[in-house]
């Protein structure tokens, strides 16, 4: 009898014990805000110009918040003299999600578009959540007219792209920007020309985009010195003006004609997409040929 007390005494601790451990966490299930915040049935959402001003000054008011920690987060130059000042590139390529009322509830930082070719004494910076928290302080004032369908305005997402270059006299410069795309990734798909619908079909345009300025690749000596030839086809993504905002290289004979072939397209200038008389962002490809 005694024995039986002591082995339901021990089996009702050891219930107790693992009743008390720690139960395993689940893995977390990440919310899909692209189906409560949905793409914007117009690609050139509108956005005022005092409001672009001020997104510009934002963002560049966001990375002046950075200059306190030197050159922490970008990438190292090797072989530079102590106190010497690169160029740093910042890149802020952002998802939107944006209310019925046209303010931002959420954002969430996406791959940056494109190659990133860095010219000499120039350095990138790679830090984008800490860049990214600095940004949401202030998009809290950012305006956009809301999306609307079947005319009540809906959540919506657009995506916004900018480049900004910090100059060693601590001036700063916007390369480029684009404040409302709603272009799926561009990893995605491949097409001459696509535009996004609700459910991200090809559609056709009524007027596609026309080279307006044709930029000539500078053939580079060291291909010429070796006899090198070959095609480079760069997949640009231009804006509702027709300006190159990314170049992708998706084929490449030789790299040694990638840098000239990015540096030409994103030179070019285009004649707006259109359809239903709206100007949309599109994607287009260039084939660059080096012939000797």
């Amino acid at each position: 009898m005694k024995t039986l007390k002591i082995i339901m005494i021990l089996l009702f601790a050891e219930i107790f014990i693992s009743g008390c451990k720690e139960k395993p966490k689940a893995v977390e299930i990440v919310p899909n805000l692209e189906s409560i915040y949905l793409p914007s049935q117009s690609a050139d959402i509108p956005v005022k110009e005092e409001d672009k001003k001020m997104i510009d000054k934002d963002i560049i008011e966001a990375i002046k918040s950075l200059r306190k920690e030197g050159l922490k987060g970008t990438i190292p130059i090797i072989g530079k003299e102590k106190g010497w000042k690169p160029t740093i590139l910042y890149i802020v390529s952002l998802r939107l999600f944006i209310n019925k009322n046209g303010t931002i509830d959420k954002i969430k930082d996406l791959p940056t578009f494109g190659a990133t070719m860095l010219d000499t004494g120039e350095t990138l910076y790679t830090d984008a959540e800490t860049l990214d928290k600095e940004l949401a302080l202030k998009m809290v004032n950012w305006k956009y007219k809301p999306a609307k369908e079947f005319g009540h305005a809906i959540k919506s997402w657009v995506d916004l792209f900018v480049k900004v270059k910090m100059k060693p006299d601590d001036s700063y410069n916007i390369e480029s920007s684009n404040y409302a795309s709603n272009l799926p990734n561009q990893f995605s798909r491949d097409t001459l020309y696509k535009m996004p619908t609700r459910d991200e079909a090809f559609i056709r345009l009524d007027i596609e985009p026309k080279p307006i300025t044709k930029i000539k690749p500078k053939y580079p000596e060291q291909a010429k010195l070796n006899g090198i030839s070959g095609t480079v086809y760069v997949r640009i993504l231009i804006d509702t003006t027709g300006k190159p905002i990314t170049a992708t290289i998706i084929k490449s004979d030789n790299e040694i004609f990638n840098k000239p072939s990015i540096d030409a397209a994103m030179k070019f200038r285009f004649s707006p997409a259109e359809r239903d008389n709206r100007h949309f962002s599109v994607y287009v490809v260039i084939p660059f040929k080096y012939k000797l």
